[in-house]
This record gives structure tokens, sequence and C-alpha cells, in this order.
């Protein structure tokens, strides 16, 4: 015979059920996910006519870089080479410009408009702003050669600087709402010089956040996504090597080391995101990333330390508090119905008092 539930005791047995049964759901329940459409195939890159690369007084040559070696105070001369690949001529604007790395680890150049103030204003071009490259012919593409000269500056910093040679084309073009505008468009040779003195490989961290996703079982694996951002506080251009992990009360989970080749100069910063899978998850977790210096090929550097950083973040999915706040609202609910029931019971006794019996005389 099962045993008879008083009115207190209903309310909390049913509020447990319910409770287990929801937790019960979250845990083992699979996900519906909705189907991803498949990428659209991209539209295909319009083709380079024109282009321009390091070269010999005759001719271009297979440089990949305008790449020196100078003391303060140096003076050295070179060449590039406009290429025209169209069948018609082309009118380009060649200028130097300063050089920097974009928050996303690409080389990039200043606008034409900006005037060099730093590198680039070590470099002279011994030819107009405008140059009429002539148009491709059946013997190969149309050439110009472009003499340069470089004058390092006495108080120039050691280590190293970057620049770069730009050719320009300015075409006219028609924005989405129809209006018609200027389409700039520029490719450049780079220019790297190390400047002689002491060389210095360093790099800092900055940044470090790290947020768990891909899951809502409160008991499962989910992804760790990491970002930080890596600045060149030495001077001189480096690549690094990057190291990312977590690690909690459940796991410690290492990600695939990878190389990062952003090639970044002296003074400039990265940001980037990284991925950590398999973590267990866990009210608290640490993630950790370590950055050990790389040179680039053919530069020899000092040895240099890695450097690391580590941030404690909340690694359970939404459904886990979901879980906590209930268990704690039917811990607060069970102590509220029990000290009523135990009020009902103390003041269940009788309030009437005996009166004596009267005695009848035979």
């Amino acid at each position: 015979m099962r045993p008879r539930l008083t009115s207190a005791q209903r309310p909390v047995r049913l509020i447990a059920t319910g409770l287990v049964s929801f937790v019960a759901f979250l845990t083992f329940a699979p996900l519906a996910q909705a189907a991803t459409p498949a990428p659209k195939p991209s539209t295909p890159a319009k083709v380079t006519t024109f282009g321009i690369q390091p070269a010999s007084a005759t001719s271009r040559d297979s440089r990949p870089a305008l790449v020196y070696g100078v003391t303060q105070g140096a003076s050295l001369k070179d060449h590039v080479s406009l290429v025209n690949y169209s069948r018609q001529p082309l009118r380009l604007s060649v200028y130097a410009a300063d050089a920097t790395t974009s928050t996303d680890g690409t080389f990039s150049l200043k606008s034409g408009t900006a005037k060099p103030t730093e590198t680039g204003s070590w470099v002279t071009l011994d030819s107009k702003r405008l140059v009429t490259v002539p148009a491709r012919t059946d013997k190969g593409p149309g050439q110009v050669i472009i003499p340069l000269s470089v004058k390092v500056p006495m108080k120039a910093t050691p280590g190293d600087q970057v620049a770069g040679i730009v050719a320009s084309l300015i075409v006219d073009g028609k924005a989405k709402s129809g209006a018609k505008i200027k389409l700039d468009q520029r490719v450049a040779t780079r220019m790297y010089l190390r400047v002689s003195g002491k060389f210095s490989p360093e790099l800092a961290l900055d940044s470090v956040k790290a947020s768990f996703g891909d899951t809502v079982n409160p008991i499962g694996a989910g992804k760790v996504t990491v970002t930080y951002t890596v600045r060149n506080t030495g001077n001189v251009r480096l690549n690094f090597k990057e190291e990312a992990s977590v690690s909690n009360a459940l796991s410690s989970t290492q990600a695939k080391p990878r190389l990062i080749t952003a090639i970044l100069s002296p003074g400039n910063s990265v940001s980037l995101t990284t991925t950590v899978d398999d973590v267990r998850s866990s009210a608290f977790s640490k993630a950790s990333v370590k950055i050990t210096p790389v040179d680039v090929k053919g530069d020899a550097n000092p040895k240099s330390s890695p450097v690391s950083k580590s941030v404690w973040f909340w690694a359970a999915p939404w459904t886990t508090a979901v879980i906590l706040a209930a268990l704690a609202a039917l811990v607060a609910l069970v102590a509220f119905l029990a000290i009523r029931a135990r009020g009902a019971k103390s003041g269940s006794g009788s309030d009437e008092i005996d009166e004596p019996v009267p005695s009848v005389d035979a």
C-alpha cells in the first residue's frame, strides 16, 4: 500500500518531478539543427592587366621583393618594372608609400594621397608621377623600367623598415545606387630594409578573450573560441607560432599548434582567432595562449623567448545556468513549504476546555 501524501507534500513532489523531467530533456534530447545552405560560387576574379615588380636596368627580374641590408646614411639604387598585359596603353600613377600590417595580418600600404613620412620618404623615383605603359604585343607585355634611389637617414632606427612602390590605375565605376565613382586599382612591390645595429625580436600578447559554444548539453563537450592580439614590440619583422589550450576540472585540451606567417613589422599588430575543440563544459575554465617568435625566411635574429597569457571564463552552456536557477528555486520552495507545514501542524491542537460533569443523585 502506497503512503498517502499530505497536502503540503503534493506540490513539492509535482515540482520536483517536473524539474527532473526538464533537466533530463535538456541533457539527453537531440538537438534539431537547421540545414546550412550550400555557399554560392564566388564570382571569378578579373584578370590583372598590369603589375609592378623588381627589375634590372633592362628588364624585370625574379626577385619577390626589394630587400636590402643597409647602414645609417647609406645610399643605394635599383629599378622597378611597370608591366602592361592589356592590348591598350595604360596611364599609371607610380609612387612610394609607407607600409603597415592590417589587423588581419595582411600587408597594406597607405593611400596615394598620404605623403610618406616614414620609410616611404626615403625613396625617390626617377620618373613623373604618371607614366604611360605601352600595350602588350605579340612579343610580350608592355614595359617601362623606372630607376629608384634610397637614402637612409643618419638617425635611422636599427632593425627592419618597410615600404612599398605602388602602381595605380584610376578607372570610372558605378556604385550600387547608380552614382558614378572613381575606382583606384593598386598593385605594389614590397621594400624591406634592414638597418644595421642591435636587433630585438620581441612580441607582446594582449586582449586574450575566450567564449564557449556549440552545445546546450550541460554535461557535453563544445568548442572554445579564443581571440587575442599580438604586437611587435621589437625592431625586426617576425612570424610566430601559436599554441592555444583550455583546461578545467574535467578536461585539458590542446589545439593543434600553427605557424602564423603574418610577417609582422615593428610597431604593428594583428588580431587573431583560434578554436579549441572537444572542451568539456565546466563552470570555470582557463584559456591559455602562447606565442613564440619565428624568424622570417632569410633573416637571422637573436634568440627570443615566447610569451603567454591566460584568461578565466565561464565554459558551460546556458542550459547549465537554467538548471542551477531551477534547482535553487526548488530548494527555496521546499524550504518554504516545509516551514508552512510545520506551522500548520503546531496549530492543529484543540482549544476546548474540559468542564466537570455534574453528578446526579440517585
